[in-house]
């Protein structure tokens, strides 16, 4: 016996594959989002350390690092939802 295709008997109009399209998405969406939390809690950390004046012009190492963390996210994220919303 043949098992029943489930995204059709839900809705007829849907694409075939449409489903794993859609997962894959969610999955990159909530891969980005705990990333950006990540990011978010070193900047918390940065900042309190900032506060205690732990930086200056011979360390400033996690800044730098931070900077270069948060931009890749951000040129990861425009790519993978350039392609997403492109192709």
């Amino acid at each position: 016996a043949a098992f029943p295709v489930l995204h059709h008997s839900i809705d007829p109009a849907r694409p075939l594959g449409a489903h794993l399209f859609f997962s894959l998405y969610n999955l990159t969406e909530w891969l980005l989002a705990i990333h950006v939390l990540i990011g978010l809690g070193v900047l918390l950390w940065l900042a309190r350390r900032t506060a205690r004046r732990e930086f200056g012009p011979n360390y400033s190492a996690p800044i730098e690092l931070t900077a270069r963390y948060w931009h890749l996210l951000s040129a990861v994220t425009l790519l993978i939802f350039g392609l997403y919303y492109v192709a």
